[in-house]
């Protein structure tokens, strides 16, 4: 989605593709473009503000920030967490 400018230096409008392009960030864990206003999380590094897609890339750049500024966005989503209780069926002892 673009915005409609107003060019103040030539007096035209119209519509400017780019012009949101321009103001996307890219998480640097995953890689993904992100929009600064509905990133799902935000944090500092070195006076940097990074946005980041989700919670769980936040988290994987505050545990390693050199890890991912050395290769922005080429490690992909970090995996989810193991799950804390896995629910399957009985086990054989437990049968009748």
């Amino acid at each position: 989605m673009g915005y409609y400018l107003n060019n103040v230096n030539t007096g035209k409008s119209g519509f400017d593709p780019f012009a949101q392009e321009s103001r996307m960030a890219t998480d640097p864990v995953c890689g993904m473009k992100v929009e600064p206003s509905k990133a799902a999380a935000a944090a500092e590094h070195e006076g940097q503000t990074y946005y980041f897609c989700a919670l769980r890339c936040r988290d994987a750049f505050i545990e390693n920030p050199a890890r991912y500024l050395a290769a922005p966005g080429a490690h992909g989503m970090p995996s989810a967490p193991a799950p804390l209780l896995t629910i399957g069926p009985a086990s054989p002892a437990a049968s009748p």
